[in-house]
């Protein structure tokens, strides 16, 4: 949000400069570079990186029917067969991860999910505000706005990694109920 806030503002200041584009062409083509850079970051991502922490996502293979076997042996190998379908039952109900249902119904992740919306949206809003306020409450031009403005963005940097220093090392000393 910093480098892009500065970036648009940059090249709106540069557009608007010229005598042949005007506030508005000015913010047209500062969109274009961020849409461009989302499109490329986009395609990148699909090509060139894992579906998961554990590597490219490769569904489970399933047991292929064997070959044709002499009748003394079927009967053994049906028996162990559904042995192993079973077993392979019980060891995927043992290995079972969180459903999402499960994460919807827990209040805690409730919680989270509000605070964490009201906090990130009034950091939005500030971010998408601040310029506007600068440029009608001190004068300042819409470049310098924008600047003084993308600051504001740069203390989020800080204040979230503190935020999560501060939680893991409360977490260590006091082992707080609700993180686990």
């Amino acid at each position: 949000l910093l480098i892009t806030q500065a970036l648009m503002v940059g090249i709106f200041a540069m557009n608007t400069a010229s005598p042949r584009c005007d506030q508005e062409c000015g913010w047209r083509n500062a969109f274009f570079l961020p849409a461009f850079a989302l499109a490329l970051l986009s395609v990148m991502i699909l090509f060139l990186s894992d579906d998961c922490p554990q590597g490219d996502y490769v569904p489970p293979v399933q047991p292929t029917a064997t070959a044709a076997t002499p009748s003394s042996t079927l009967g053994q190998q049906q028996h162990s067969s559904k042995e192993n379908i079973v077993d392979q039952e019980k060891k995927k109900q043992q290995r079972r991860k969180a459903h999402i249902s499960d994460v919807a119904r827990n209040p805690q992740v409730w919680a989270l999910v509000v605070q964490y919306a009201c906090s990130f949206g009034i950091e939005l809003h500030v971010n998408n505000t601040i310029a506007f306020y600068y440029w009608d409450r001190f004068g300042l031009d819409i470049t310098t706005a924008g600047l003084v403005a993308s600051l504001f963005g740069l203390t989020n940097l800080f204040a979230r990694a503190w935020g999560g220093m501060i939680s893991d090392f409360s977490y260590q000393h006091w082992e707080m109920a609700g993180r686990k």
